[in-house]
C-alpha cells in the first residue's frame, strides 16, 4: 500500500533523546528490588494494585535492560493481568527486525530505534459476575484528577516526536472469561452422571456373568430371596461410588472458561514512521483507508496517531467452555498493514461530569469526561496456513452468555439515546478493508441442537482463499469450494460439491434518515445537556446515522476455465442426502434458542435486539455457473438415477421481508414473511441423462458392455458397476421467469428452445421408479408427521383451532368440507393398528403405468401427444433438481 505524501515539518526522535541520554552517564546502573506493590483506592470499596517481584535494572555503554519474574494487576483483589518472567531491552538490534521493517510499503526511514518487550506467558483473566468496567471507569476518573492538577502550560508549537519501534515477543497470551459456576456444576454433574450409569451397566453385567457362572457350578442352591439381595447390595453400591466420585470431583480442579482466546508465539512489531506522524499525514491516511465517509473541513481531534503493524503467531484459537471444535483457528498466521486510532474533540454537549472522591484535602472533586468513541482506522492483510470456523444455532446460548460477560468489561455509554445494535457499532468504530488469504478455509456448521456433538455437521471447504472485506460495504470471497456432508451412518458420508472456483460477493447496503456512511455525524449527548422534545418523541444522538434495514445481495460465480474443457462444478445427491438437508433446514429455521441465566431475577437486564435478519428489506441472490453437472441417484446401490449436465446458467432471485403481527391474543414477535419479488433463470445446452447401474462379478474394472458407458476410474461408483446412460431429454435453451402481481397472484413464464424427449423401456424404468420412490417418501412423512397424531391424541370430533398471522383461523381441519379420503385415514389411523395398516397399505400404493402398442399409422399422432404431456413432466422435474441443488 502506497503511503499518501507527507509533509516537511521536523521532527524529533525520542530513540535518538534516549540513547544519547543514556549514552551520557559514565558509570554502569544496576538496580534489584525482591518485591514492589503500588496500590490505588479508586472507591470506598474499590481498589487496584500493581505488583512486581524480583526486578532487576541495568544501563551499561547507551543501554538499559529490565528484567522481572512476575508482574501482576489487581482490581479488588482479583488478578486480572499476569505476566512471567518479562524482559526490557533499549536499544535493541537484529537483523530480522530490519527485513520486517524493509517488507513493508510506503515507509520513509529504513531504520530506527526498537524496544523490545519479551514475556514467556501473558494472561489475562476476567472472574464471572465481576464490574470490571465499573472499577476502571473510576482509575479513569483518578488519572483525569492527577493531569488536571499537573497540567503544564504549554510553551508553543513542538516538532512532532517520531517514537521508537515496539518488539512484542510472547510465548503464550491467553485472554479468559470465567463461566458460571452453576452452569460448570451442571455440566460435571452431567458428564459424571453419563459416566457412571455407563460404569453401573459395566458392574451389573459383571455380577450376572458371575452369577450365571455359580448357578452352572452349584445348581440352583441360591434362593430368590438370597439373590434379591444381592441386587439390592449392588444397588447400594452403586449409589455409593457415584457420591465418593462426586465428591472427589468437586474437590479436584474445576473448568472455568467460558471464552478462551489464545495465542502461540506471537511476535508482533509496531513502526513508527515520519509518513504517519503529522495531523496532516495521518488524515490523508484515514481518507485512504475510509473512502466512504466525508471528512469535514476543520474536523480536530483530541487523540490521532498511527503507525504500521507486522505480526505473526504460531496459533490462534478461540474456544467456548469445554466445546471440542473450535469457535475460530488459524495457524501460522502473519499481519502486516498500518493502524490509525482517532477521537474528535469533545464539543460541549459531549462532556459530562464525573466525581472523584479523593479525601483530604481536596474532598469530592469533579472531573470533565469525554464522550466522543475511540475509532480504528485499519489497512490490514492477514496471511495464514488454515483457518478452521465452527458456528451454528447450538452455539446460540454460549455466545448469548459470552455477550453479557462482555457488557461487564465496557461502560456503557450515558448517552440517554436507545441503544446501538452491534452492526451498526461496527459501522461506527471500525472502518478500513480486511484481506485475507488462506491456503484453506474450514467451517464447520453442525446439525444437531447439542454443541459437544460435531459427527453429523456440513463441512464447507475453501482452498486459496482470497476474502477482501471492505468499509463494511462488501465482502470478496475467491477460491475453490469443496462441500462434504458427514453424518452418524459412514454410508451417507460424501462429497457433495468438489472443487469448483468460485468468486462471491456479499453487498451490504444501508439505508437511515442521512448519510449512512458519514459517522462523523454522530454527537453523542450528555444526561443533563439533552435538548428539549416533545413527549412522545425519544431523543436520538444516532438518528441520522442509524440504520433503518439493509439490503443483502449475494452473488456466486463459477469461473470458467481456459485450460481445460472438463466441468467447472459437479454436484453428487443421493435420496438421503436430499432428507439430511431437509432435515438441516429445519434445525435453522426452527431453531429455539436455549434461555440462559439473565432477567429481573438473575439482576442481568438487557435491552431486547433484534435478529440481523429481521433487520434485513430485502435479499437478493445471483448465481452464475458454467459447465455444471448434476448427478442424483435413489440409494447408496447406485441402481437409478438421472444426470444433468449444462453449458450454462444463471439464476436471479429476490425476496422482501414483511413482519406480519398476530392477532391471536399473544405477546410475540411478529411472524416474518418472506415474499418472492421476482425470479429468472436461464440454462443452456441442458441434457438430462437416464442412469441405471447394475453390480457385475467376475469383469474386469475396464469391461463395457455394448451401449453402456462404464465408469471404471470413477471414485464415487467404485469397481465392480456397470452404469448405462440413455439420453431422456435434452434443450437448446430453458428461459423460466416468475413476476408476482399480489402475494398470491404471480406470472409464470416458461420459454424453451430445441426441445428433444427420448422415451423407451429404459427411461420409463428410472423415471417412474424415482417418481414411485418419491410418492413413498411424501406418503410416509405424511403418516409419520404431528398432523397424522391428532387422530389419536384427540377425538376425532373434538375441535383443532389452528391461529395463522392476522388472527386468521385455518378451516382445513375444524371447518367442514373435509375430504371423504381423509375421514377414512383418520378413522383407520384411530383404530389400535391403524397407523400400522396405513403404513402398508402405503407400500401398495405405487405408481402404475401402462404402454399401448399401436399400428403405425396413429403412431405420429400418439408420438406427439407423448412427447408434449412427457415434456412437460421432464422440464418440471428437470427445474425441481436444479433448484434443490441450488
Amino acid at each position: 500500500t502506497k503511503a499518501p505524501p507527507t509533509s516537511t515539518d521536523a521532527y524529533v526522535s525520542l530513540g535518538d533523546v534516549i540513547r544519547e541520554a543514556l549514552a551520557a552517564v559514565p558509570v554502569k546502573v544496576g538496580l534489584t528490588l525482591e518485591k514492589a506493590e503500588c496500590n490505588a483506592v479508586l472507591d470506598v470499596h474499590a481498589r487496584a494494585s500493581l505488583g512486581i517481584q524480583m526486578l532487576h535494572i541495568a544501563m551499561d555503554g547507551g543501554s538499559v535492560e529490565a528484567h522481572t519474574t512476575d508482574l501482576g494487576v489487581k482490581f479488588d483483589g482479583h488478578d486480572i493481568v499476569s505476566v512471567s518472567n518479562l524482559m526490557t531491552k533499549f536499544p535493541y538490534t537484529c537483523e530480522e527486525i530490519s527485513a520486517r521493517r524493509r517488507a513493508l510499503n510506503g515507509l520513509q526511514l529504513n531504520e530506527n530505534s526498537t524496544i523490545v518487550f519479551n514475556a514467556a506467558s501473558v494472561s489475562v483473566v476476567f472472574p464471572f459476575g465481576y464490574k470490571f468496567a465499573v472499577a476502571y471507569d473510576m482509575l479513569l476518573n483518578i488519572k483525569k484528577f492527577v493531569q488536571t492538577r499537573s497540567k503544564k502550560v504549554s510553551t508553543g508549537k513542538r516538532a512532532p516526536l517520531l517514537l521508537p519501534d515496539i518488539l512484542l515477543e510472547v510465548e503464550d497470551l491467553v485472554f479468559k472469561l470465567c463461566d458460571d459456576p452453576f452452569e460448570v456444576k451442571l455440566r460435571t454433574n452431567y458428564e459424571l452422571m453419563c459416566d457412571e450409569d455407563e460404569q453401573k451397566g459395566q458392574r451389573l453385567k459383571q455380577f450376572e456373568q458371575k452369577l450365571g457362572e455359580t448357578r452352572k457350578q452349584h445348581g440352583e442352591r441360591l434362593s430368590a430371596k438370597k439373590v434379591q439381595g444381592l441386587y439390592e447390595s449392588l444397588e447400594k453400591r452403586d449409589a455409593e461410588i457415584f457420591v465418593t466420585r462426586a465428591l472427589k470431583i468437586y474437590e479436584s480442579e474445576q473448568r472455568t472458561e467460558l471464552f478462551l482466546f489464545t495465542l502461540k508465539r506471537t511476535s508482533l512489531l509496531l513502526v513508527s514512521d515520519p509518513s504517519m506522524l503529522s495531523a496532516q499525514d495521518l488524515t490523508s491516511h484515514m481518507k485512504t483507508m475510509d473512502p466512504l465517509s466525508p471528512l469535514p473541513d476543520g474536523y480536530m481531534f483530541s487523540t490521532l496517531w498511527g503507525l504500521w503493524a507486522a505480526g505473526e503467531a504460531e496459533q490462534l484459537e478461540v474456544r467456548l467452555r469445554d466445546v471440542p471444535e473450535p469457535l475460530f483457528s488459524h495457524s501460522h498466521l502473519k499481519i502486516t498493514g498500518r493502524l490509525v486510532v482517532a477521537e474528535k474533540e469533545a464539543t460541549d454537549r459531549e462532556r459530562r461530569r464525573a466525581v472523584v472522591s479523593v479525601g483530604s484535602p481536596w474532598g469530592n472533586t469533579e472531573v470533565d469526561r469525554k464522550m466522543p468513541p475511540l475509532k480504528l482506522y485499519y489497512d490490514l492483510v492477514v496471511d495464514c496456513a488454515e483457518t478452521v470456523i465452527s458456528y451454528g444455532p447450538c452455539l446460540d446460548p454460549i455466545l448469548a452468555q459470552i455477550g453479557v460477560s462482555f457488557d461487564l468489561l465496557t461502560m456503557p455509554t450515558v448517552d440517554p439515546s436507545p441503544r446501538l445494535p452491534f452492526w451498526d457499532k461496527l459501522r461506527l468504530l471500525y472502518h478500513g478493508s480486511l484481506h485475507l488469504l488462506s491456503k484453506t478455509l474450514t467451517i464447520h456448521l453442525p446439525a444437531t441442537p447439542n454443541p459437544y456433538n460435531f459427527v453429523e455437521r456440513l463441512e464447507v471447504i475453501v482452498e486459496n482463499l482470497d476474502a477482501t472485506l471492505q468499509a463494511n460495504v462488501k465482502l470478496d470471497l475467491g477460491g475453490l469450494l469443496k462441500v462434504c456432508l458427514h453424518t452418524a451412518s459412514k454410508y451417507d458420508e460424501q462429497l457433495v460439491l468438489s472443487n469448483a472456483p468460485v468468486k462471491a460477493t456479499i453487498g451490504f447496503i444501508w439505508g437511515s434518515k442521512g448519510n449512512p456512511f458519514d459517522h462523523h455525524a454522530v454527537v453523542r449527548c450528555a444526561p443533563d445537556k439533552v435538548p428539549h422534545q416533545p413527549e412522545a418523541q425519544v431523543y436520538d444522538s444516532y438518528s441520522v446515522f442509524r440504520s433503518q434495514y439493509f439490503d443483502l445481495k449475494l452473488m456466486f460465480d463459477i469461473q470458467p476455465s481456459k485450460t481445460t474443457t472438463d466441468y467447472h462444478a459437479e454436484v453428487r445427491l443421493y435420496a438421503s442426502t436430499l432428507r439430511w438437508f431437509q432435515q438441516y433446514q429445519t434445525l435453522y429455521s426452527r431453531n429455539v434458542v436455549r434461555p440462559i441465566r439473565k432477567g429481573r431475577q438473575f439482576n442481568i437486564v438487557r435491552t431486547k435486539r433484534t435478529p440481523i435478519l429481521r433487520h434485513c428489506r430485502e435479499l437478493s441472490f445471483s448465481i452464475s455457473v458454467p459447465r455444471f453437472k448434476i448427478i442424483y441417484w435413489s440409494s447408496v446401490a447406485l441402481q437409478e438415477g438421472v444426470e444433468c449436465t449444462l453449458q450454462e446458467a444463471r439464476f436471479d432471485l429476490a425476496y422482501h421481508l414483511k413482519l406480519v403481527p398476530f392477532s391471536d391474543g399473544l405477546q410475540r414477535r411478529e411472524r416474518a414473511n418472506w415474499a418472492i419479488q421476482n425470479c429468472h433463470g436461464n440454462m443452456k445446452n441442458l441434457t438430462v441423462l437416464s442412469c441405471t447401474g447394475e453390480r457385475r462379478h467376475g469383469y474386469p474394472v475396464g469391461y463395457s458392455e455394448a451401449g453402456s458407458i462404464r465408469d471404471a476410474e470413477d471414485p464415487f461408483i467404485g469397481g465392480g458397476l456397470e452404469v448405462t446412460r440413455c439420453l431422456l431429454l435434452s434443450m437448446a435453451s430453458l428461459d423460466y421467469t416468475s413476476e408476482p402481481h399480489s402475494p398470491q397472484d404471480f406470472t409464470h413464464q416458461l420459454k424453451t428452445e430445441d426441445t428433444k424427449i427420448l422415451w423407451n423401456i429404459s427411461n420409463k424404468g428410472v423415471v417412474f421408479t424415482l417418481m414411485d420412490a418419491y410418492k413413498l417418501a411424501q406418503t410416509l412423512k405424511q403418516d409419520l408427521s404431528t398432523d397424522a397424531l391428532h387422530s389419536i391424541l384427540t377425538k376425532l370430533d373434538s375441535p383443532i383451532r389452528l391461529y395463522q398471522a392476522g388472527g386468521e383461523e385455518e378451516s382445513g381441519i375444524t371447518q367442514g368440507k373435509d375430504n371423504p379420503k381423509d375421514n377414512s385415514r383418520k378413522r383407520s389411523a384411530h383404530s389400535p393398528n391403524g397407523m400400522l395398516e396405513l403404513l402398508l397399505a402405503d407400500m401398495k400404493n405405487k405408481v402404475v403405468s401402462a404402454e399401448e402398442v399401436c399400428w403405425l399409422g396413429a403412431w405420429s399422432y400418439h408420438s406427439e401427444l407423448l412427447v408434449w404431456c412427457f415434456g412437460g413432466v421432464c422440464v418440471l422435474v428437470c427445474m425441481c433438481v436444479l433448484c434443490a441443488c441450488v
